[in-house]
C-alpha cells in the first residue's frame, strides 16, 4: 500500500526506493519491522486513520478525542493483515530473506537493533563514531488504553 501511494504521489522517489531495495548485481537486503502487539497496532492505526495524526509533531493540544470505532479497528486489522501478506508475497517472489525486527525489541534495545542491522547489511560499526540520535517521542497515549481494552474484549467475545 505504501509503495502504491508513493507511486501516485512521487514516482521519482519510488524509483529511488526500489533501486535501494532491489539493487541489480548485488544481494538484496531488507529490514522488515513488525509489531508483536497486534491489538495495540490496530488501535494506533485506527486512531491515526481517524485523526490524521500519524506522529508526535502533528498533535494538537486542543484536538478532540475520537469516539471508539469498532469499524475503524476492524478496518485497521484487515489493513495490517493485507500489508503483511503483500510484503510476505513480495519477499517470496523476489527471493528476499528480510531481517525481521520487532517494534517492541527496537524500543527496548535500540543498540542491539542497530547492531543486528549492521551485521545483516555487512557494515562494521565503529564504537568511537557515536552519533547521538534524537529520542523518539511517543504520541500522547490519550484514550488508547480504553480502546485497547474494549477491542480486546470485542475480540474475545467475537463482538
Amino acid at each position: 500500500m505504501q509503495l502504491d501511494q508513493l507511486q501516485r504521489s512521487n514516482p521519482n522517489l519510488l524509483s529511488d526506493v526500489l533501486a535501494a531495495m532491489l539493487p541489480s548485481g548485488s544481494e538484496r537486503r531488507t529490514v522488515y519491522l513488525r509489531r508483536r502487539d497486534r491489538v495495540a497496532q490496530a488501535v494506533s492505526y485506527a486512531r491515526a486513520s481517524l485523526s490524521g495524526v500519524w506522529h508526535k509533531d502533528q498533535e494538537s493540544a486542543d484536538a478532540p478525542p475520537h469516539d471508539y470505532s469498532q469499524s475503524a479497528l476492524d478496518a485497521a486489522e484487515r489493513g495490517i493483515a493485507l500489508q503483511e501478506s503483500v510484503w510476505a508475497r513480495m519477499f517470496s517472489d523476489l527471493n528476499i530473506e528480510p531481517l525481521e525486527l520487532w517494534h517492541e525489541d527496537v524500543l527496548d534495545n535500540p543498540i542491539a537493533a542497530s547492531r543486528a542491522v549492521a551485521d545483516y547489511v555487512g557494515v562494521a560499526l565503529d564504537p568511537a563514531a557515536r552519533v547521538e540520535a534524537p529520542q523518539i517521542e511517543k504520541q500522547t497515549v490519550g484514550d488508547a488504553p480504553e480502546w485497547i481494552a474494549r477491542y480486546t474484549d470485542s475480540r474475545r467475545s467475537g463482538r
